[in-house]
């Protein structure tokens, strides 16, 4: 019976001090960590292939945790060996949608913040000669255009633009062509004008 008394009594008692670390990790700790933990950044930069043929749409990526160096770490959602311990710890991942978990370290699996880092691929269309000016005009040539692309897609952007673009031309031609008759003809009914008063000016003299 004393026994069980004991193990008993020393049971409520880490269950007392396991609550006041916990309560202590979330009161003191967890507010701050959490704030601050919005200041976390992440960089990256492509470093894959822009080329037609090129298959590697790889980015380096990094964080920079600031005033949380070693007191969190960055894992992956879905890709659990995608973590990062120390800022620049940098990393070659290919293109994608990612979230990452913040995780305090003062508080084992506390999870603090979730930041989604979307890096893009790269638009190979944007490279083919019939974008040449088209940039920033047309989403399908923009270097970082993230809609589906198919070459009978892409085709069809192109050749609708370009319908469009000559017929605008045709009619500005159209409309500087009659501007140019009526101002012929204005000249050519002024020249008679002049050369008619001139002649009766003759005959009067």
């Amino acid at each position: 019976m004393r026994k069980i008394i004991i193990l008993f009594s020393m049971i409520i008692l880490f269950n007392i001090n396991v609550c006041n670390v916990y309560a202590k990790c979330i009161n003191e700790d967890i507010i701050k960590v959490t704030e601050l933990s919005k200041n976390i950044q992440v960089n990256y930069e492509f470093v894959g292939e822009k080329s037609y043929d090129g298959i590697n749409q790889s980015y380096a990526v990094s964080f920079n945790f600031g005033d949380l160096e070693n007191e969190v770490y960055a894992k992956e959602v879905n890709e659990k060996n995608l973590v990062f311990y120390k800022s620049n710890d940098g990393k070659i991942i290919d293109a994608g949608s990612y979230n990452f978990d913040i995780y305090y370290n003062g508080c084992e699996g506390i999870k603090v913040n979730t930041i989604n880092v979307d890096l893009k691929k790269y638009n190979k269309y944007s490279l083919r000669d019939e974008c040449n000016g088209l940039q920033g005009k047309l989403d399908v040539c923009d270097e970082w255009y993230q809609g589906n692309v198919t070459e009978n897609i892409f085709m069809n952007v192109i050749n609708d633009y370009q319908s469009k673009n000559f017929v605008i031309n045709e009619n500005t031609i159209q409309k500087n062509i009659y501007w140019i008759i009526g101002g012929l003809g204005c000249f050519v009914v002024l020249l008679i004008i002049i050369l008619v008063i001139r002649a009766k000016r003759n005959r009067l003299d």
